[in-house]
């Protein structure tokens, strides 16, 4: 990275790369301070953009992480994984029907992780039947369908509370 900045000195990707390298956990004012002077560079750099999204949400910045992802998705409408982590930094926000609209529009696009997320977020709200049909929609990569069928019939048949203990884990979480 320090080579590509010496042979081209407005390259966003060698200074991006460069401070990515050299930062590490909880060195992030220099994170930050590279990612400033790749914007500057270059306003709509998608990798800066994404950086500097992820970083404002670590520090607590939620609401102007949730500007610069829909900057993203704007920029970049047909990658998948910007329109997911623009609906985590809803549903951290509070805005959980907003990330719930995000997954529907991003239904059976790779890398959105909707098809996983939607049956999670609708069972987190207690809308156990959203969540076993959309769990019923699931396609059958990522979760063994014996897991999904079964994960189904006891959202179907869940009370009002239902001991977390007694769900199976969906996915990787």
């Amino acid at each position: 990275a320090r080579r590509a900045i010496e042979l081209d000195p407005d390259s966003s990707a060698a200074t991006m790369w460069q401070a990515f390298l050299e930062t590490g956990p909880r060195r992030w004012a220099i994170w930050e301070d590279a990612i400033s002077k790749v914007l500057q560079i270059d306003p709509n750099d998608p990798f800066a953009l994404a950086n500097h999204s992820a970083l404002l949400g670590m520090v607590g910045r939620v609401k102007e992480a949730i500007a610069v992802r829909q900057q993203l998705v704007d920029l970049e409408p047909f990658i998948p994984g910007y329109a997911g982590n623009l609906a985590d930094a809803l549903w951290v926000d509070g805005q959980t029907e907003a990330r719930i609209a995000i997954y529907k529009e991003n239904l059976g696009r790779a890398g959105a992780g909707a098809e996983q997320a939607l049956p999670r977020v609708y069972a987190a709200l207690g809308r156990y039947q959203e969540a076993a049909d959309s769990l019923s929609q699931l396609p059958s990569r990522g979760i063994s369908r014996e897991l999904s069928v079964t994960a189904e019939h006891l959202l179907r048949s869940a009370p009002a509370k239902v001991p977390a203990e007694k769900l199976p884990a969906l996915g990787a979480y």
